[in-house]
């Protein structure tokens, strides 16, 4: 499973995903960085949620992060997918 953080006096929130590396550590302790998400403003409790968010062209059945940004009046939402319309190719 993905893991969110929220930074708080960072002004940033992360989002973690697993590793899938076979060097015989436990495999539920290998993660690394997927994206630092910066807000600029003091960062809340991450919420998440599966339902669609407003009218915006969406996967539907994958996960939405909400992150509240408290000083900017503003909350982020970052929609997961399968990644079909991206051209990388790293599996996330």
């Amino acid at each position: 499973p993905l893991i969110a953080i929220a930074g708080d006096c960072a002004e940033s929130a992360y989002i973690l995903r697993p590793l899938n590396d076979n060097n015989g550590d436990d495999p539920s302790t290998n993660y690394a960085m997927m994206c630092e998400i910066e807000c600029g403003a003091t960062v809340g409790s991450i919420g998440i949620g599966y339902e669609d968010f407003c009218f915006t062209p969406q996967q539907n059945g994958y996960a939405k992060i909400y992150v509240p940004c408290y000083e900017k009046d503003k909350v982020l939402v970052f929609a997961l997918g399968n990644g079909e319309d991206d051209d990388s190719n790293d599996g996330w």
